[in-house]
């Protein structure tokens, strides 16, 4: 990591420092592609409904025009079914049923502590 300087009295230069930054050992998914060609994004915020047969479900990433991914609230794999080797999803909208679609490639970001 490169050194930051580090201002003496009254901006005054001081001298340098290393600043080290951990990463936290859990990664997100920041984004899924699936089976079926969609793209899904890690949700940021907003007020989504449940979907009709799930009503205790909410959605963790959004695909599509339409589908959604969905699990239980505090799912500690934001959706993701990582149970096998082959990772899965539930997808739909609100109104329709959910399918369970494989996952083909997940993008990870993690942040500094």
């Amino acid at each position: 990591m490169a050194p930051r300087r580090r201002a003496g009295p009254a901006g005054a230069p001081g001298r340098l420092q290393r600043w080290s930054v951990g990463c936290r050992t859990a990664r997100e998914h920041l984004g899924l592609n699936l089976a079926n060609g969609e793209r899904c994004r890690l949700r940021d915020g907003g007020a989504w409904g449940a979907p009709q047969n799930h009503p205790d479900y909410v959605g963790y990433y959004s695909c599509g025009p339409r589908d959604i991914v969905w699990a239980r609230p505090n799912s500690s794999t934001g959706g993701i079914d990582r149970t096998t080797r082959n990772w899965t999803v539930l997808i739909g909208d609100v109104t329709g049923p959910l399918t369970t679609i494989g996952v083909t490639t997940a993008a990870f970001v993690t942040t500094a502590a």
